[in-house]
């Protein structure tokens, strides 16, 4: 949750509950949170731009940027 935007997320489920809403988390491609060798994965990109972050991938690097306010 931030500010008024609460996103509810489940292990291998490819969907996601903003504010009470059911939406898609990749309308693309199924992707979903997972557990690996006992830490969570989230798919990071869906949950910052859904709280409003700049969200920018350096691929040469392999770098994740977020960025807060967007813009």
């Amino acid at each position: 949750t931030k500010e008024t935007t609460s996103i509810q997320l489940w292990i291998g489920k490819p969907k996601a509950v903003i504010n009470g809403v059911t939406v898609d988390i990749d309308p693309d491609k199924p992707v979903s949170p997972v557990i690996i060798q006992g830490r969570t994965f989230l798919p990071l990109r869906f949950i910052g731009e859904t709280l409003g972050f700049q969200v920018e991938w350096d691929a040469p690097t392999q770098r994740i940027t977020l960025t807060y306010p967007k813009g």
